[in-house]
């Protein structure tokens, strides 16, 4: 369901996507979705947690792949480029959040 959403708060954005679209490319009903999120916009945030979720593993592993630290810093900036702004999904994701939440949500984000 995340991946099916992702997709589509991508291509179409926020307001252009109806929990009905993410229903029907996830082949689930409504109701499924409402049961796991109770709108959009927590769906929203859901799909942005776990794509930054995923970027930091990925950044991490990069990282963790080096022993010296130039080597190792360089290897986390080349996978956070390429999770963050390379993904042209992932790129979406991130211009569409701060406008589905105060600053004061986004804050949270970074303190859990």
């Amino acid at each position: 369901m995340l991946d099916a959403a992702a997709g589509l708060f991508a291509e179409q954005g926020f307001a252009a996507t109806t929990i009905d679209d993410v229903a029907q490319a996830a082949r689930v009903g409504k109701g499924t979705v409402y049961y796991h999120f109770t709108d959009k916009a927590h769906l929203f945030e859901a799909v942005f947690r776990d794509r930054q979720e995923q970027l930091v593993e990925n950044v991490a592993a990069a990282a963790t792949r080096h022993r010296r630290p130039w080597p190792r810093l360089t290897a986390a900036l080349d996978a956070y480029l390429e999770g963050a702004v390379a993904d042209a999904a992932h790129r979406s994701l991130l211009q569409q959040a701060p406008r589905r939440w105060a600053p004061s949500a986004a804050a949270n984000w970074t303190s859990s």
